[in-house]
């Protein structure tokens, strides 16, 4: 076996040294760079009538959770129920990595699309989700929002913006979330209330944080 020159084993462990920091700096930003102009506001997640908020959950606002808000617009004659989610975090994986984590219940989901939703505040990129593993299903959609600003791929967003995070603070990540039961005979329906739910939640943060 031919030896591995010292040159070289330099090198790659400059870059294994180089990626390991890199990974402990995206994972563990410590100080938060707040972008919304209002925060307060936030936990309302929508103006959508019907809407029910439960507002802030206290005991879930643990670690580098900054905010996590639920309501929901309840069920009525030919219309199902709509479940939200706010949640953000000043640790941005802890959202993209998986973020359907955020809703009870075991989910296996079958489909997996992304959308842009036009909005009169720009492009919102959205990512839908059907699960029928379970009866009813499930419809999901949701949309992250770096700072002020949606993004169709937080992770690429969150690296490309490292050094500012190391400079002047971990910008939060936010999750608007939203879930209606569904079947794969109203899958079409379901995923037209979710989008137009999800919108909702997009202009109320957009009004919160951007003002």
């Amino acid at each position: 076996m031919t030896p591995v020159s010292s040159r070289y084993a330099m090198a790659a462990a400059g870059m294994m040294l180089v990626s390991g920091a890199l990974i402990l700096l995206i994972s563990q930003d410590q100080t938060i760079h707040e972008t919304c102009a209002h925060p307060e506001r936030l936990p309302e997640i929508t103006r959508a009538e019907h809407y029910l908020p439960r507002g802030r959950i206290q005991g879930k606002q643990q670690g580098t959770i900054l905010a996590w808000a639920e309501g929901n617009v309840p069920a009525a004659k030919r219309r199902n129920p709509i479940d939200y989610w706010s949640i953000r975090s000043a640790r941005p994986p802890e959202i993209y990595e998986r973020p359907i984590r955020f809703i009870p219940g075991k989910l296996a989901p079958e489909l997996h699309d992304l959308v842009v939703q036009e909005t009169a505040q720009g492009p919102l990129p959205v990512h839908i989700l059907e699960d029928y593993t379970t009866r009813p299903g499930t419809v999901i959609a949701y949309a992250m929002i770096y700072g002020n600003d949606p993004t169709d791929n937080a992770l690429l967003t969150h690296t490309s913006r490292l050094w500012s995070s190391i400079t002047v603070g971990a910008t939060p990540l936010s999750l608007l979330m939203v879930r209606t039961p569904s079947d794969r005979r109203t899958a079409e329906h379901a995923r037209e209330r979710a989008l137009d739910a999800l919108e909702g939640a997009w202009v109320h943060f957009a009004a919160a944080c951007r003002s």
